[in-house]
């Protein structure tokens, strides 16, 4: 809506300028009315017009004075004057001050108020779309200079500025930090790989932009700094000091990486690693800084997340280790064949040996593969219908990939090995018990699919034998067959669920793969000589 503000010290033509702009029936709405200057131009100075409709000739206060007043407080506002006199000082005085039309009282009519008010308000939309364009214009502008500062800050840490344009781009960009006495910090977000794998662009966005805010937040009254998001969860903070004392600079930046630590653990939930730089008073050195503080940062690796490394500890290096792997595969393969649970041991022992003589990440990602893989050749040869989702190999793999510390990988192999070493136990109890080798293989399809619309069918497809034949050696080994086999482990199931008292008996019906609740009724009753509700109140009374 347009408003519109009317001044005269006559109410009838107040009255009448008000029935006319009702008639119109547009965009244009009266805020106030009032019968002198001095109070139009108070409204004006608290509330937002648009148009101002002013009599010219008013006691005390005329309308020459009250457009020079209104124009100082809104240069944009639109005037119309209207005048019972045909004063050619009035009218080229409004006209100076800024009114854009000037009417006569006895031609004022719908008409001639319409084209006046049309005309005021192709100024305002004029002026409004000029403002947005400025506005956007001056947004684009700083928007500009801000990805050219990063652009122009990431090739200083790559070293891929002259020493002149480093100097004039400095000046260029208005950074707030000093040639010399600098220091860099590096905030890496750990697991940040992990934590962004199901984020979309937005998503990503939103993570990166918030941790920025709090980074920014925490060095806030700190004046001369810069802070540039880098790539995979990285940010970089120049700052400079006053102080000549690189150990009082060094622990000064120590306090803050604390606090940007303490900070996005509490808001976002989430760990991040420093490291701190020595103080740089070259500016051509930086990348060298920045390139030894990145170094710093592999030490997470093997001492975990979360730390803040300095320029004043001492680096205790990596060694070269000339063999790829220091394991005997052969004996994993055995011991897991054996179910033999002291394996986990040997690869805890195993991963401490790397993480104290600090072995490359290369050899340390070599031989997680290599025991992923021997673990996936057991899995082959027992027919383990394991978890594929958590330990799907291709998911395996990623996460060493992925993973940043090596207690994070030891930690991986285990679990593997630890559901392997499950699974292989029970079917070397069975085969212990002289079953043949295929009843252990169904047994162990039951166990996994039996919540599942499983059949005799399906599991002889899985073992990769005849079905008959199936039904016939299952038969003979465990004394029943293969239904009755697969329904007593469903309702023993169903039991361990009702005893949960987490689900209804309804859905444990269905979570147990029974598709129609009578049958599992009848079945239930059959193996416990009870009714699942009559088994559920023995429970409670229990």
């Amino acid at each position: 809506m347009i408003n519109i503000l009317l001044v005269d010290d006559d109410v009838l033509v107040l009255t009448k300028i008000k029935q006319l702009i009702l008639f119109l029936k547009s965009d244009y709405q009266v805020v106030k009315d009032v019968t002198s200057a001095k109070e139009a131009l108070e409204f004006s100075r608290n509330n937002e017009v648009d148009i101002l409709i002013t009599d010219m000739k008013m006691p005390k206060m005329d309308g020459i004075d009250l457009i020079k007043e209104v124009k100082k407080l809104n240069i944009n506002i639109q005037i119309i004057a209207i005048s019972s006199y045909e004063d050619f000082y009035y009218v080229k005085e409004s006209l100076k001050e800024g009114s854009i039309d000037y009417i006569l009282k006895y031609s004022l009519n719908e008409e001639t108020l319409k084209s006046a008010l049309d005309n005021a308000k192709r100024r305002i939309l004029t002026n409004k779309s000029l403002q947005v364009t400025k506005l956007e214009r001056d947004k684009l502008i700083k928007s500009s200079k801000v990805l050219l500062k990063k652009e122009f800050l990431t090739e200083l840490l790559q070293g891929e500025v002259s020493k002149d344009n480093i100097i004039k781009n400095f000046k260029d960009y208005d950074l707030n930090i000093d040639y010399g006495n600098l220091i860099i910090i590096i905030c890496e977000i750990d697991n940040y790989r992990v934590i962004t794998e199901d984020f979309d662009d937005k998503d990503k966005k939103i993570f990166k932009d918030a941790a920025f805010d709090i980074i920014s937040k925490v060095l806030e009254k700190t004046q001369r700094k810069e802070i540039i998001y880098l790539r995979n969860g990285e940010y970089v903070i120049f700052m400079s000091s006053d102080q000549k004392s690189n150990l009082y600079t060094i622990n000064g930046a120590s306090q803050y990486a604390e606090r940007i630590s303490d900070n996005l653990e509490r808001l976002l939930n989430i760990e991040v690693s420093i490291s701190i730089s020595n103080c740089c008073n070259n500016l051509t050195d930086i990348s060298k800084v920045y390139s030894n503080a990145k170094n710093k940062l592999k030490k997470k690796f093997f001492e975990g997340k979360g730390k803040v490394y300095n320029a004043f500890e001492r680096s205790t290096g990596v060694q070269v280790i000339k063999n790829n792997f220091d394991f005997n595969k052969r004996e994993i393969i055995d011991k897991l064949k054996k179910g033999d649970d002291s394996l986990l041991n040997d690869i805890n022992l195993l991963f401490n040996k790397y993480k104290e003589e600090r072995y490359p990440f290369e050899i340390i990602e070599l031989t997680a593969i290599e025991m992923l893989n021997v673990g996936n050749d057991v899995i082959k040869d027992y027919k383990i219908n394991i978890d594929t989702g958590k330990y799907n190999m291709n998911v395996l793999y990623r996460n060493i990939y992925k993973y940043e510390t090596i207690e994070d990988i030891n930690e991986l192999i285990v679990s593997f090995y630890v559901t392997i070493l499950s699974n292989v136990n029970k079917i070397n109890k069975l085969l212990d018990a002289s079953y043949s080798k295929y009843t252990v293989k169904c047994i162990n399809y039951i166990e996994k699919n039996y919540s599942k619309q499983a059949s005799l069918q399906e599991a002889a497809d899985f073992i990769g034998v005849n079905a008959a034949y199936l039904s016939k050696i299952f038969k003979e080994d465990v004394g029943e067959n293969f239904v009755e086999y697969l329904n007593k482990h469903r309702i023993k199931s169903a039991q361990e669920l009702i005893k949960s008292k987490k689900y209804s008996i309804k859905e444990i019906c269905v979570m147990v793969g029974f598709a129609n609740y009578n049958y599992f009724f009848k079945v239930f009753r059959q193996v416990t000589n009870l009714t699942p509700s009559e088994f559920q109140k023995n429970i409670k009374i229990l």
